[in-house]
């Protein structure tokens, strides 16, 4: 379940909790919104129960979330407003899918 408080994120994991972001939301080029690789067992993806092994997760650049290669296979090139550079970015699909409303 995930909760968005103003400029924090939380996230929750069965009984493991915390907050895992402090930066502002328009700054992606620091991966301190990224869930931690040890509390990603599975992709974020919705419906997809693959397990996540090493070499085989990939964080959404927008969202965070870990995902399977499948489920994060979409490029979305960033507004220059969150500093990520030039090149397009890995997203999930419903960052992809809603970018319009976000990447201004």
């Amino acid at each position: 379940m995930w909760v968005s408080l103003a400029e924090h994120r939380w996230v929750s994991f069965g009984e493991r909790r915390g907050c895992y972001h402090r930066a502002h939301p328009d700054d992606l080029g620091s991966k301190a919104h990224w869930v931690p690789d040890s509390l990603a067992k599975t992709c974020s993806g919705p419906g997809c129960t693959k397990a996540l092994k090493r070499g085989s997760r990939h964080h959404c650049r927008k969202c965070g979330k870990v995902f399977c290669s499948t489920c994060s296979r979409y490029k979305v090139k960033f507004h220059r407003k969150f500093k990520l550079g030039t090149r397009s970015q890995r997203v999930c699909k419903a960052c992809h899918d809603s970018a319009a409303t976000w990447n201004t």
